[in-house]
């Protein structure tokens, strides 16, 4: 919850138009929620050398018309290298990462109702939601150029929902395109992220659950081969802390006239005091439309405090 307070103090009658007024804006530490991704960082299955089965993740299915390697081989799970291999990954996170084909449509992905090889039903370990009020970060690091993987190969990273309960609709995504400029050595994993700013209560996926998505969206063909090499798989969800400009006010024949910037999503409520120890509610939660809010107030006293707080709307 956040908080505006302002100060109003009317000068002598017959100075009435007069007003000085105090602000400042009172909020709490916000930090944002690292969430844990089941198996984030491809240590499951073990394995000494590489397997194709990745535990707490849901491969993409089989285009119709692929019909060369077995599908499920293209994607999977690796041990690091030895200290010293020229393809040693010196910042990977646990001793495995995976390993995802540069072939059209290779994926993986996983949210509330992914299965995995093993599973024939969803575990739910990973039950995250898009809320009204919160912004997601997904970061992932990545590696190109391997296997001689040609330059302009773009990987889709994406934060998805399911809109009609089956098919994996992404929300924001980012296209990490393959070159020597970005991946100059095999040894060093590079950091991605992709950031939906703000869930508001209008947004078709709220209330849906979180699904991560990497993507094979190559459409040439032509530059078919190599793999991508993925680890360390983070989800950060921050509150967003509404912006008040200002809570304004213009004396009226009658009382006072507050008003402030609304931003959706949000709801707000008014309230007044004498001595900033006891509040009163001037009125009713008013949710926010995008714009100026304002209410009529009347002045009661010689000095009272006006406090304007906000919230997300759940």
């Amino acid at each position: 919850m956040e908080a505006l307070h302002s100060a109003v103090k009317p000068w002598p009658k017959a100075t009435s138009l007069a007003l000085t007024v105090v602000s400042l804006v009172i909020g709490p530490r916000i930090e944002a929620i690292d969430v844990s991704i089941p198996n984030g960082s491809f240590e499951l299955p073990s394995t000494t050398y590489a397997a194709p089965r990745v535990d707490s993740w849901q491969k993409t299915p089989k285009p119709p018309d692929y019909i060369e390697f077995d599908w499920l081989l293209l994607c999977g799970v690796f041990l690091n290298t030895g200290v010293g291999s020229p393809d040693h990954l010196l910042n990977a996170d646990g001793k495995q990462a995976l390993y995802l084909f540069n072939i059209p449509g290779v994926g993986l992905f996983q949210d509330r109702e992914t299965v995995d090889a093993d599973d024939l039903s969803p575990s739910h370990a990973f039950d995250v939601r898009f809320e009204s009020g919160y912004s997601y970060t997904l970061t992932a690091g990545v590696l190109g150029m391997g296997g001689n993987m040609l330059e302009g190969v773009p990987l889709e990273i994406s934060l998805c929902h399911r809109p009609d309960g089956s098919n994996l609709v992404p929300v924001a995504s980012r296209i990490v395109t393959n070159s020597l400029a970005l991946f100059p050595d095999r040894t060093h994993l590079v950091d991605f992220s992709v950031t939906l700013p703000e869930v508001t209560s209008s947004d078709p996926w709220v209330g849906h659950s979180v699904g991560i998505r990497f993507l094979s969206t190559l459409t040439d063909t032509n530059k078919m081969g190599g793999y991508w090499d993925i680890d360390r798989v983070r989800l950060d969800v921050s509150p967003v802390v509404s912006r008040f400009r200002a809570l304004r006010f213009a004396r009226q024949p009658v009382g006072l006239r507050l008003s402030w910037d609304s931003q959706l999503g949000y709801r707000y409520q008014l309230r007044r005091s004498a001595d900033l120890a006891h509040w009163t509610e001037e009125n009713v939660e008013i949710s926010g439309t995008g714009a100026e809010i304002y209410l009529n107030v009347d002045l009661r006293s010689e000095a009272v405090f006006y406090s304007l707080t906000s919230a997300p709307i759940r």
